[in-house]
Order: C-alpha cells, then sequence, then structure tokens
C-alpha cells in the first residue's frame, strides 16, 4: 500500500475558530513557559469543534481505500483524544496518528522531517504528503516527497 500524510490544521479542517486563542497572539513578556504550554495545550484541545475541509476529506476517503493514511500534524500529544474523535466523526480511516511530544517548542517542518524519517523506516517511503504550510511544503521539496498544497 502506499503511504499517504495528511496534515490536520487547515488541511483536513479549519483550525481558524480558536484562532483567538491562538498562543501566540495571548503570549506576554511576563508569560512562564509552563502558562505558555498551558496556552498550547487549551488551543490545541479545541480542535474537536473545528470544521471539516470538505474537498480534502472526500479525496482522502477516497484514497483510504487503497492507501495508509497517516495523520502527521504539529498538535502536540495533548490533543490524541481530540484528534482522533474529530477523525472518527468525519468517517476518516487512518492507519496512524503522528504528534508533536509535549513540550516540543521546534519549528514544525523539523518536527515533522523527523516524524516522515520514523515512518520511512518502519514502513518505507512516503508517498504523498497533504500539507497547508509553506515551511513544511519546502522541507517536502528538499526531501524529494511529492506533495499537495492545501490553500484554503
Amino acid at each position: 500500500m502506499k503511504n499517504v500524510i495528511v496534515d490536520m490544521d487547515n488541511t483536513l479542517c479549519y483550525s481558524e475558530g480558536r484562532n483567538h486563542k491562538h498562543p501566540l497572539k495571548l503570549k506576554t513578556d511576563d508569560t512562564t513557559e509552563e502558562e505558555f504550554s498551558s496556552l498550547w495545550e487549551e488551543y490545541f484541545k479545541g480542535c474537536s469543534k473545528d470544521i471539516p475541509i470538505e474537498g480534502t476529506v472526500k479525496l482522502i476517503k477516497f484514497l483510504q481505500e487503497s492507501c495508509n493514511i497517516m495523520i502527521v500534524t504539529a498538535r502536540d500529544t495533548s490533543a490524541m483524544n481530540e484528534t482522533s474523535d474529530w477523525l472518527i466523526n468525519n468517517g476518516i480511516v487512518y492507519h496512524s496518528i503522528w504528534m508533536r511530544r509535549k513540550g516540543d517548542t521546534r519549528p514544525a517542518a523539523e518536527i515533522k522531517r523527523d516524524i516522515i524519517k520514523d515512518i520511512e523506516k518502519n514502513y518505507g517511503k512516503v508517498d504523498l504528503v497533504f500539507d497547508d504550510d509553506e515551511r513544511n511544503i519546502k522541507m517536502c521539496r528538499e526531501e524529494n516527497i511529492p506533495y499537495v498544497k492545501v490553500s484554503v
């Protein structure tokens, strides 16, 4: 089976409904690391109310018949249950979910590059990536991985 990686935020679902809670907008000079971590956790856990991006969801449902769908998101593991529930509630059958470890503040593209290396080590070549973030798309180009840039 082909291995297809799919991002969550602004690829499978609109995250704009929780943008007012984005930690980078709420952080002040007085915000402690612990408070900043809590802001991220609250932001990520709000994903259960995200609205599906209909076109991408339909395409992934079509691909899930013949491909291993691997969800790779920069959300951290604090939102694993919410992410899994969202996927199930929206009819996405997936092989696995790969997430940022809680407290890992590296850029998403760096985290996703490491995850892709782990996927390829354990499951074989990544055949296609769906993502919205230009930094992640750039990483795919650098790694010679075919991609679809989702635009919302």
